[in-house]
């Protein structure tokens, strides 16, 4: 039973950050390009940018034993780039056989003058927990897109926020995720426990609108239900049991605005 515990926070810890890579993983840049041209055009102008600001919303619809949860995520965050600093308000509501709970946090992420990078977390109102992630933001930055495969220009001309925009769809393989989740720190160790062959996994759908002119990002969206379903199926068969976990929705919707003129902020007085 401790075995299997372990098992199952290490899944949840890995889909958690699965979720992650995808939804902030830069969009490469979009002229008459190929789309594998337009994610590498999208990357270079998204690197380049001084600041933005991002929504993201997630939702996902799970259900186990017989039980149906649904959560909705929002999160909105600004971000400038050098040197890195950001702040991020997200909110949680969960639903299911008739409770309802909803939380809020707040995350800033600063750089220090001598280039170490802490991040600092307000749950529901609490004091700031300090955290270092020089490393891990470090080799977050390096998750692009690269890891997009069979890319391909859906839509030639589509208007998205005002933005004239080219649509690719893309997808997103186990094996290359599996990549990145141990770049973002989950180890090898970690990984071989689940006994998950990501290999077997369906990949992750991803759709991106990448500004025509400018080559940055405006809308990317994900869809990681067939992955998670694949994920805990193949976990569980490596404990000999039979998962009794189904992801109807795992959809995730990130839109971003104001680069180079993001919304200005000072943090708080962490201390108190």
């Amino acid at each position: 039973m401790k075995n299997w515990k372990k098992r199952m926070a290490a899944a949840l810890l890995t889909a958690v950050m699965a979720a992650g890579v995808v939804a902030n993983a830069t969009p490469a840049s979009a002229a008459i390009l190929t789309a594998k041209q337009y994610l590498a055009k999208m990357e270079k102008a998204s690197k380049k940018a001084k600041s933005y600001e991002t929504t993201q919303t997630t939702t996902v619809k799970v259900s186990q034993e017989g039980q149906n949860v649904t959560s909705k995520t929002t999160a909105k965050q600004i971000v400038f780039q050098n040197p890195v600093k950001s702040k991020a308000v997200t909110t949680v509501k969960v639903t299911g056989d008739g409770i309802e709970q909803e939380s809020k946090s707040v995350v800033y992420i600063k750089e220090t003058a001598k280039g170490n990078i802490y991040e600092y977390v307000s749950v529901d109102g609490s004091e700031y927990e300090r955290i270092n992630i020089t490393d891990i933001f470090s080799n977050a930055n390096a998750v692009d897109t690269s890891l997009y495969s069979d890319a391909r220009i859906a839509k030639n001309s589509v208007k998205v926020n005002k933005n004239d925009t080219v649509q690719i769809s893309a997808k997103v393989k186990g094996a290359d995720m599996a990549k990145a989740l141990e770049v973002l720190g989950m180890t090898e160790d970690q990984t071989s426990e689940l006994g998950v062959d990501y290999k077997t996994l369906d990949p992750i759908k991803v759709t991106l609108w990448i500004d025509k002119k400018t080559y940055l990002p405006v809308k990317a969206t994900t869809d990681m239900a067939a992955f998670y379903n694949g994920y805990f199926k193949s976990m569980y068969e490596a404990m000999g049991a039979e998962s009794d976990i189904s992801y109807t929705t795992a959809k995730s919707t990130v839109t971003y605005k104001n680069f180079n003129k993001a919304t200005k902020f000072k943090f708080p007085d962490f201390s108190k």
